[in-house]
């Protein structure tokens, strides 16, 4: 997608270098992303949300919009799960975005920190 190239190419490329699963569809519709926000969340915060409580857009649902405002600020898509508290309410969410290499280099190092601990 970034490359110009569509999502099915892109998958099959990633599927043929072991990146993919066979069945990508928990992670390209954003299921497995929001299994993990479950349970962090209620871990962290002592809550017993469900999954009907994520909302999640999946990568597979990217519009174009965000396909060329990632192409043209050289951005790499990727799902994140995000919670949002307010007070006692939370929102829990699953959704594209368009992460800058700096942001996915920090990303990196602190999961690569994490192993190394």
């Amino acid at each position: 997608m970034q490359s110009g190239i569509e999502f099915k190419d892109a998958l099959k490329a990633a599927q043929d270098k072991g990146i993919a699963e066979p069945d990508p569809s928990l992670d390209i519709e954003g299921w497995d992303t929001a299994y993990k926000l479950l349970l962090i969340t209620n871990s962290v915060f002592h809550q017993k949300f469900v999954l009907s409580d994520v909302e999640v857009i999946g990568i597979v649902h990217a519009s174009r919009v965000v396909e060329k405002e990632s192409v043209d600020h050289r951005k790499k898509i990727k799902l994140l799960g995000k919670v949002i508290r307010q007070g006692d309410c939370f929102r829990l969410s699953v959704n594209q975005h368009g992460l800058t290499f700096l942001i996915l280099f920090f990303m990196w190092m602190v999961q690569k920190r994490a192993y190394l601990s």
